[in-house]
């Protein structure tokens, strides 16, 4: 898989459900360390369950894609996650880019987006105000990463010199480190005292799409 390049097909969503940031085993990961009330500490920092909530309405919705709905919390998790880490990754591959090449880049994710109207869809799906920015704040690092990372092998030594540590909330499933993506596991499959014994705005099973 070619890391993502930040750009939106007209009038699909499935644009928003593409969750790997990029392909490559080896990143250090913890499946399950982490603590009641948090959604996933990446490299000492902490996601909270309150964090995740923030991003989110009580009329959110699961997001749209090509092989069925994703949770509205597990895709905002995997967008706050991939937030998170893109800058360790794009100071791996290389020079520190510029505030003035962060702030090109970050324009023309937010451009493509506005002409392809994915704030407006975030906020029909119910996701909060706020998780837009997070959004563009994420695209823009897979854009700063796909200008500079051109091959598997190049991604390889990129994700050893990062040296990520991701620990993830088994509600929300796992880390796989061979997509640097979040792995969804079926509450069915998880014990009751995983399940935190609630049921929260975005946790809506994902279900197929025609």
């Amino acid at each position: 898989m070619k890391v993502r390049s930040g750009t939106f097909r007209p009038g699909r969503i499935r644009a928003l459900a593409a969750l790997p940031l990029l392909v490559m085993a080896g990143a250090g990961l913890s499946a399950c360390d982490t603590k009641v009330g948090t959604a996933a500490v990446i490299n000492g920092h902490k996601i909270t369950e309150s964090d995740l909530n923030s991003y989110l309405t009580s009329s959110v919705q699961p997001v749209p894609g090509n092989n069925g709905s994703v949770p509205a919390r597990f895709f905002a998790l995997s967008i706050l996650v991939n937030r998170e880490i893109g800058p360790n990754l794009v100071a791996a591959a290389g020079e520190k880019p510029t505030p003035a090449q962060e702030a090109q880049a970050r324009k023309a994710i937010s451009d493509s987006a506005t002409t392809n109207g994915i704030e407006g869809q975030l906020s029909k799906l119910g996701f909060a105000p706020k998780f837009y920015q997070a959004y563009l704040d994420e695209q823009t690092q897979v854009s700063l990463l796909g200008a500079k990372v051109t091959s598997a092998q190049q991604l390889a030594g990129v994700v050893k010199k990062a040296g990520l540590n991701v620990s993830v909330n088994p509600r929300y499933g796992g880390w796989d480190a061979r997509t640097l993506s979040l792995t969804e596991v079926g509450k069915k499959q998880l014990p009751n005292a995983l399940t935190l014994g609630t049921t929260l705005p975005g946790d809506a099973t994902a279900s197929p799409t025609p």
